[in-house]
């Protein structure tokens, strides 16, 4: 069966071959260069995939917008200087007003943020899953791989973010109804106690949260493992999660820093907030299972993604590598009984086959022939030369696609 390459414009979509023959010594150095590599060098795939993503994440953004405007209605209409009889102003108790209309502001919107996590669910499966592939240095094209996240991750992220929306909304609500109880009968220090408890409680379900996508596109795991470790990484880097959750966000941040700032974020929102994000934590995220998680987890790869020496690599030095092949005999090529196969421009397996058998009939010759002048059975004609290393041709790659 005839092969063929892959032409330029389908590399040029889907980015690098997905096999293990990837060049390690291109891959960046470390996580900071991977993400920056990765936002410089695939653009246009990071605005496509954010759009994507953000088709599903509307329903969640509309009950953000609804509760901002249920909010500014309220203090619009509200009696605070209503007129009584001959144009002076009627007072009455406003205690505790406003935050009533944050309370029904609340009630009458984010208890429908589970629902629309439903939706959002969608665009988050796949977003995440195809960030991942990019993170581990695989070619990706990102409608077709987005729709491969869904299929394989809709479920866990689907339970993920069910659980998170209710306890997000049982925190707002909390806050709400502290907040108008310490308007209304003063500031007890049991209430100062439970919103600052809701508060905390809001950011460590929120980088919980953030592990549970992360881990449940690279783990295959139950959900309540998936819970307990993701309870278990929030509580163990918690200064860095807090850094990174908050890098992941930036340009949220940026919207809430003004008006102005906020008409420049929503751009930048629009078209990278969504995919940074995701890009962020996964590739921090990834750099967390790699130092807790992947040495216990059989058949897990680390350092995917970037090139990291290995042990053996770190030990000796390339250069002292070459000195030792310095005085290896070679065999001189006077064997004219092995055959050289050369295959033709349209070859088959067959014709792969045959040259990689007189290949391996040429490698055992040339290690009987080493073994034969170490022993002094011969003596070497050809000695190889520390400058003249031979390249070593044994592997092809082959797209065996067709």
């Amino acid at each position: 069966m005839a092969t063929k390459k892959k032409g330029f414009i389908a590399k040029m979509i889907e980015g690098p071959e997905r096999s293990d023959s990837y060049a390690r010594g291109t891959l960046p150095g470390n996580r900071w260069e991977l993400g920056w590599d990765l936002f410089k060098s695939n653009t246009g795939k990071l605005i496509g995939l954010n759009l994507l993503t953000l088709i599903f994440i509307l329903p969640v953004l509309f009950i953000v917008f609804l509760r901002y405007s249920q909010v500014q209605y309220g203090a619009l209409t509200g009696p605070f200087s209503q007129n009584v009889g001959l144009g002076y102003p009627g007072f009455f108790l406003a205690a505790g007003f406003n935050e009533e209309i944050y309370l029904r502001a609340n009630i009458s919107s984010i208890i429908f943020l589970p629902l629309a996590g439903l939706i959002a669910s969608i665009g988050i499966s796949g977003g995440m899953y195809v960030m991942r592939n990019m993170v581990w240095a695989e070619g990706v094209f990102v409608g077709k791989d987005f729709w491969t996240g869904v299929k394989k991750n809709y479920f866990v992220v689907m339970l993920s973010t069910l659980m998170y929306t209710v306890l997000l909304s049982a925190s707002i609500f909390t806050i709400s109804s502290i907040n108008l109880q310490i308007a209304q009968s003063g500031g007890h220090w049991l209430f100062t106690l439970s919103n600052v408890l809701s508060y905390i409680m809001i950011a460590f379900i929120s980088i919980a949260y953030l592990y549970m996508l992360s881990m449940g596109v690279t783990y295959d795991l139950k959900f309540g493992q998936l819970i307990r470790n993701a309870i278990i990484m929030t509580i163990a880097l918690v200064p860095s999660n807090v850094f990174f959750a908050a890098f992941a966000l930036v340009t949220v941040i940026i919207m809430c820093l003004g008006n102005t700032a906020f008409a420049f974020g929503l751009i930048i929102f629009l078209f990278f907030g969504l995919s940074i994000a995701m890009l962020v934590w996964t590739n921090y995220s990834q750099w967390a299972f790699d130092k807790f998680i992947n040495d216990k987890v059989p058949g897990a790869v680390k350092n995917r993604g970037i090139y990291s020496k290995t042990p053996d690599e770190e030990e000796s030095d390339f250069s002292y590598e070459r000195s030792t092949l310095g005085k290896r005999p070679i065999k001189p090529i006077t064997d004219y009984d092995i055959e050289i196969v050369e295959i033709p421009e349209t070859f088959s397996r067959a014709d792969l086959k045959r040259l990689e058998e007189s290949k391996e009939a040429m490698r055992k010759a040339s290690d009987e022939y080493v073994e034969d002048v170490l022993s002094g059975k011969i003596s070497a004609n050809t000695i190889l030369e520390e400058d003249d290393l031979p390249i070593d041709d044994s592997s092809t790659d082959v797209d065996d696609d067709e």
